[in-house]
């Protein structure tokens, strides 16, 4: 697994997938089965400890005398499997906090995707050129994400969002 924080960087400055490639070609016999693209990003909310669980319960699940069992206040974790053209998207969308410098924390909704892709290959070279395949799908698969996280999930407009990687605090993992 390779993971890089692309948090304020641009898109050519990102190089896990170059490292990802370089590692392959360095040890090209392993039985490599699949590819991961795995972009991980969150939404804060720091005005409200409680903001975070009020926008999965409130704003992405209906309400219901579900929400009403026990003596706190539900916590939800979601599930999605999404079918898009290059193959599966699975997002889980979490409530969490962030453990500031100071000691508090601060409440946020973290958004964990995964593009995968299998690796079918009968040699050596095919499987390598399978997987450096998957890997290029790097870009657009961290676009698909940001838009159905901004656009989807955040409700802003083209016009409000920002150009990837900066739209929220996120990381990838390949």
């Amino acid at each position: 697994m390779f993971i890089e924080a692309i948090e304020n960087k641009a898109v050519e400055e990102i190089a896990i997938a170059a490292i990802a490639k370089k590692y392959v070609e360095a040890l090209p016999n392993v039985e490599y089965e699949a590819v991961g693209i795995n972009p991980r990003g969150y939404v804060a909310f720091e005005k409200e400890q409680d903001a975070a669980r009020v926008f999965i319960t409130e704003k992405l699940l209906s309400a219901g005398t579900w929400q009403e069992v026990g003596t706190a206040p539900v916590r939800a974790t979601l599930n999605l499997a999404y079918t898009l053209e290059r193959g599966p998207f699975y997002l889980s969308v979490n409530e969490a906090s962030l453990r500031n410098p100071d000691e508090t924390s601060t409440p946020i909704v973290l958004f964990s995707g995964s593009f995968s892709y299998e690796v079918k290959s009968e040699t050596i070279l095919e499987r390598k050129n399978s997987i450096h395949q998957g890997i290029d799908n790097w870009q657009a698969d961290l676009l698909a994400y940001q838009e159905i996280i901004s656009n989807k999930f955040l409700g802003k407009t083209s016009e409000e969002k920002t150009v990837v990687p900066d739209v929220f605090l996120m990381s990838a993992a390949v």
